[in-house]
């Protein structure tokens, strides 16, 4: 598999992931979604130096960018249409690459099939009815080659 085929897999994985957590978060009443909150104070050890002299500290200004985002309002259509899109132009990739048969390919087997089984049974018949034809010939020809030899004997 190369670097692209790992990266289309990732990619999806991904997605799959993301599309399942909104599945989960839309489709259940208990969950509440993933704690996002970042708290108010970091403890006194970390020191990002971001402070700069305005007393804000640098938590505070995480949190303030993260809730300046309204998760309930974020759409998943753009980003479900952006995946069914590429989906499609992979599978599409992967189908003539790999020659896997899709279900119209199956479905035009199918038909072709059917067509060919009439077509045999179509012949059956006609084969039945000329043996038929050709056995009542080669009856009459026996019959008349016996009675020619009846008349030779005589």
């Amino acid at each position: 598999m190369d670097f692209l085929g790992v990266i289309a897999i990732f990619i999806l994985i991904v997605a799959i992931l993301c599309l399942v957590y909104y599945f989960i978060l839309s489709n259940s009443g208990d969950f509440k979604g993933f704690n996002l909150n970042v708290p108010n104070t970091l403890p006194k050890s970390v020191n990002f130096g971001f402070d700069g002299g305005s007393g804000e500290n640098f938590a505070s200004k995480v949190k303030g960018k993260i809730n300046e985002y309204d998760v309930s309002s974020f759409s998943t259509d753009a980003f479900s249409k952006k995946i069914d899109a590429f989906l499609d132009e992979k599978s599409d990739q992967l189908i003539e690459e790999w020659s896997l048969a899709t279900k119209n390919d199956l479905s035009a087997l199918e038909k072709k099939w059917v067509s060919t089984n009439r077509s045999i049974e179509d012949l059956e018949k006609r084969v039945d009815e000329f043996s038929d034809y050709t056995n009542e010939r080669l009856d009459s020809l026996d019959e008349r080659i016996q009675a020619i030899e009846d008349d030779k004997k005589n």
